[in-house]
């Protein structure tokens, strides 16, 4: 940049462009866009190429932030599968899956923020989704009376996948919690396409179901 500069500017701004150094300072300046440099090109052709150089030195820039905002987004898309594939792991009725079920599982998990005092689930109405809690906590409560409180890393409602009938509690959030959703049309879906893992995870229903 500061060699091609001299050869369009040097003779009409001899000051600024003359020679192979004081070109430099201004193509250092324009590539990295730390400062604004005072020396403006007057032909056509230098105005051209600063704007060229102008559009590269934004690439110079832009190019590494998006390589390394990129690998944060993976890593942290890495981390959040760790955990969550543990957290369904823990579910007794997938504790007969093996790690490829379990992670198609995890592919269908939609997340939802809930404000404090929101009613999750209320007992009686229809069982539609299980619920994972990543962060805050809810009151399990039957006839008005709190039986239990769960936290991050909890999870509820996981019957509702295996077993028809309404639901059994009433869950209220204590804080503002967010959760990952299983929804039952989705794993019913998952399930038609892999019937031995509908036979297995029945099975594990009734015997939780029993134990119950």
């Amino acid at each position: 940049a500061a060699g091609v500069m001299t050869a369009l500017e040097g003779r009409l701004q001899p000051e600024r462009f003359g020679d192979l150094p004081s070109s430099l300072w201004w193509a250092v300046v324009l590539l990295t866009k730390l400062g604004q440099s005072d020396a403006v090109p007057l032909t056509i052709a230098g105005k051209c190429f600063a704007v060229i150089m102008m559009l590269v030195g934004i690439g110079f820039i832009a190019l590494p932030v998006g390589i390394i905002g990129r690998a944060f987004y993976d890593e942290i898309r890495r981390r959040d599968f760790v955990v969550t594939f543990a957290m369904v792991a823990r579910v007794p009725l997938f504790r007969d899956l093996d790690p490829a079920s379990i992670a198609g599982l995890v592919a269908l998990l939609r997340s939802r923020k809930l404000p404090a005092g929101s009613v999750v689930m209320r007992r009686g109405d229809a069982a539609d989704a299980m619920y994972f809690i990543t962060e805050g906590g809810v009151d399990v409560s039957l006839g008005g009376t709190t039986v239990s409180r769960l936290g991050a890393g909890d999870y509820f409602g996981e019957m509702a996948l295996a077993t028809p009938g309404p639901r059994s509690a009433t869950v209220t959030t204590t804080v503002p919690t967010d959760v990952l959703v299983l929804d039952k049309g989705d794993f019913a879906r998952l399930m038609q396409s892999r019937p031995e893992l509908e036979d297995a995870i029945r099975a594990t229903a009734a015997a939780r179901k029993a134990e119950l």
